[in-house]
């Protein structure tokens, strides 16, 4: 590995450790992280069983926009209970799978399930249309 190379990835590895501790994936988020295909399979079986919906952000530690977007989704998780918020770092190779299957291009992208259906996606920090779609999967 090139010096370069070395570097970088250690500046990612303590900025992931920075990112960890100081946003929505410390203890108390009402956002539960999904690290591990029995975690987003636990979800979406009970999803499938209790007809919950589900709003998922797949994120990235050295993404500005889903920082920015970080305050609006914890907001709109405290105030739709009725709902299940998970987000998944799109760079942790447990959850590969997952992002391939919902084809992921950019971050954030969020993602609306009802059950294993998806019922909308989109990408982007857009506060309007995070809103809008939380609302319309808590109307369901």
């Amino acid at each position: 590995m090139s010096l370069i190379a070395t570097q970088l990835r250690r500046k990612l590895v303590s900025s992931r450790y920075a990112f960890t501790q100081t946003t929505g994936f410390a203890s108390g988020s009402k956002i539960k992280e999904i690290t591990n295909t029995t975690q987003w399979d636990e979800l979406v079986k009970n999803s499938t069983s209790s007809g919950r919906p589900a709003i998922v952000q797949f994120t990235a530690v050295w993404c500005p926009p889903c920082k920015m977007i970080a305050p609006v989704l914890e907001e709109l998780a405290g105030k739709h209970t009725d709902l299940d918020f998970v987000k998944l770092d799109i760079d942790n190779h447990a959850v590969t799978n997952i992002v391939a299957d919902y084809s992921v291009a950019a971050v954030p992208t969020f993602v609306s399930l009802k059950g294993d259906k998806k019922v909308h996606a989109f990408s982007g920090a857009d506060r309007n249309q995070l809103q809008k779609m939380v609302e319309d999967m808590s109307d369901l």
